[in-house]
């Protein structure tokens, strides 16, 4: 089953995967110091990118500035005038008469052969832990229910969550999408080696090389070093960087 994950900056991504388009946290445009952030420049691009143009989808896992901009969002949606608009009720001022989804607790909801199971995540750090905040769990199926494949997609959630563990541990993750300090952080590492050890992971919430200010990057590289030889783990920073993979191997 292939699937095609696509970033725009930071942890904004377009996933392609069980016949649907996807974008999660796809604009930004306000973040703290030596994070990458969607400009002007870049929003426009992706208006017209075949990855992130006429999506099915659009999920927020949070209205952290980092990961949501209500303005381009309004944009975005007005020249996109189908896709469904899904996250919590902080984020609902951008969807104007689009369908939309409040996320208020954990949820399943299905979209022909694909399964969002969507698990309400402490975020990471003091005062944020109490923003609401949503991981989600895709789940896709060929047509002959012979074939199934699922992603991980745990947001900005508490670093080595047992949430995010208990949920990995409920089935097989074939690829996980984590912010990086699942890698460079200690407490991320435990559930990385032991509980998603044969899954594939994709790290980002990452700079872009040029404005890379505290060495993120150089740190994940080093991570990236000291991970057991059979662990496959990718890393998006660059606008529009994208990785295609397969992902499933009947066992469903």
């Amino acid at each position: 089953m292939h699937c095609k994950v696509t970033l725009s900056a930071n942890a904004g991504i377009a996933i392609q995967f069980g016949g649907k388009k996807i974008l999660v946290d796809a604009f930004s445009e306000r973040a703290d110091d030596g994070i990458s952030v969607v400009t002007p420049e870049m929003f426009a691009q992706l208006i017209e990118s075949s990855d992130f143009s006429d999506p099915d989808y659009l999920f927020f896992t949070h209205s952290h500035a980092d990961h949501y901009s209500e303005v381009m969002t309004k944009k975005f949606l007005a020249h996109d005038s189908s896709c469904t608009v899904i996250g919590p009720s902080t984020i609902k001022n951008a969807r104007g008469t689009h369908l939309y989804i409040e996320l208020n607790h954990d949820f399943v909801y299905q979209s022909g052969s694909l399964r969002f199971n969507f698990i309400a995540l402490a975020h990471e750090g003091g005062k944020d832990k109490a923003t609401p905040h949503f991981g989600c769990v895709l789940t896709a199926s060929d047509e002959n229910l012979e074939e199934q494949a699922s992603i991980l997609i745990a947001g900005d959630a508490e670093i080595g969550s047992s949430k995010v563990e208990a949920v990995a541990q409920q089935g097989q993750i074939d690829l996980a999408i984590l912010d990086f300090p699942w890698l460079t952080a200690q407490k991320g590492k435990a559930v990385l080696f032991e509980t998603l050890r044969q899954s594939k992971i994709i790290l980002y919430h990452l700079p872009r090389k040029c404005e890379d200010q505290y060495g993120y990057l150089s740190a994940v590289d080093y991570a990236r070093t000291r991970v057991p030889e059979d662990m496959e783990i990718g890393v998006l920073n660059e606008f529009l960087a994208s990785k295609t993979m397969t992902l499933g191997d009947n066992h469903a």
